[in-house]
């Protein structure tokens, strides 16, 4: 499904090895039911994140199943 949402939803090539690490955040009973649980998505290319966050708005135009997905950045200390 996170694939499809890149290169489908976003129209931006990633590939599974692109991604070093996903994390669902938050446990699942502090989460209000109909709610969606936060994910983490650490990837091994930052040129990839810049094309994943300019490439938001074509979620406009996606599938259905898209429509309600929110991006943000999520920075270290470091960053």
């Amino acid at each position: 499904m996170l694939l499809r949402l890149f290169n489908q939803g976003l129209r931006v090539e990633i590939r599974e090895d692109d991604i070093r690490r996903f994390v669902r955040l938050g446990k699942m009973d502090s989460i209000p039911v109909g709610k969606a649980r936060p994910v983490l998505i650490q990837f091994r290319n930052r040129v990839l994140i810049n094309m994943i966050m300019e490439s938001v708005g074509k979620l406009k135009q996606a599938d259905e199943q898209f429509k309600g997905i929110i991006f943000d950045h999520d920075m270290t200390i470091e960053d």
